[in-house]
């Protein structure tokens, strides 16, 4: 996991919290790696939202994993796409003790 940026599949793109590109922390960001350009910004729309804790990893092209706290400083796990801002909330599988063992098994259930 990482607090500051997750490189993409392809090492193409990194992604950011609003406070590595300078702006609001509700903010993802995707940096270009190899010129050094950022590529997309989106404000994600997540009620109670505080901060973003981590990127655990990249799912696919357009979703990254992130780890966040809410104002109740509960954590929860969302997968946005770092084109849209679309997020969807990720709850760890009951065998799953802890967000280590969820990154391990990598069975995550998203919450319809």
């Amino acid at each position: 996991m990482d607090r500051f940026g997750r490189r993409s599949f392809d090492g193409r793109l990194v992604a950011l919290d609003g406070q590595g590109l300078g702006v609001p922390s509700r903010t993802v960001g995707t940096l270009d790696a190899k010129i050094g350009q950022i590529v997309s910004r989106v404000t994600l729309d997540i009620d109670g939202l505080w901060k973003i804790e981590s990127f655990v990893y990249w799912y696919d092209a357009n979703r990254v994993l992130i780890h966040l706290e809410t104002q109740e400083h509960e954590r929860r796990l969302y997968l946005v796409n770092v084109r849209t801002g679309q997020s969807e909330r990720v709850r760890l599988p009951e065998e799953a003790f802890d967000l280590h063992s969820m990154i391990v098994s990598a069975q995550v259930d998203v919450a319809k």
